[in-house]
């Protein structure tokens, strides 16, 4: 399996609506982009939010139809693998220091956008997420790197 990797700039915006309030997020990190096969890896760090004491080590895995995950794990013990795709709901847990919570994504649109020489794209996501029958939250991300 031929792999490339190759040092980017990832700039992630978030819009995260709960309850009516709008919050926003951004990074802006050094990371990677590694092609194995057909599928495209990003790869980069977060700083710890204010419940978490150790950096928040992210993997973005597109795959070849378009369907992307995105792994979040803190430290040794918590990882969350989100998966999103238009053409169904998927089901997932999301890890916290209390334990698990049984989610479903309901993906709304995700665009993504990649040139191969040198690598650098954009990955449009818009989705909501649920707990059994009660909305958490509506999201917007926007991840581009180069």
């Amino acid at each position: 399996m031929e792999r490339n990797a190759q040092n980017v700039q990832v700039h992630l915006k978030t819009q995260v609506v709960q309850d009516g309030e709008i919050n926003n997020y951004h990074v802006d990190q050094a990371g990677e982009v590694v092609r194995l096969g057909d599928k495209l890896y990003i790869r980069y760090q977060e700083a710890p939010a204010e419940q978490e004491n150790e950096n928040v080590k992210v993997i973005v895995k597109i795959d070849s139809d378009n369907q992307i995950s995105i792994k979040r794990k803190v430290g040794n013990n918590l990882t969350t693998n989100m998966v999103f795709n238009q053409l169904a709901e998927q089901n997932f847990d999301y890890q916290t220091a209390f334990g698990a919570l049984k989610l479903v994504s309901r993906t709304k649109k995700l665009n993504v956008l990649v040139a191969k020489a040198p690598f650098s794209g954009q990955i449009d996501l818009d989705y909501s997420l649920h707990s059994g029958d009660n909305l958490i939250g509506d999201y917007k991300l926007q991840l581009i790197f180069s």
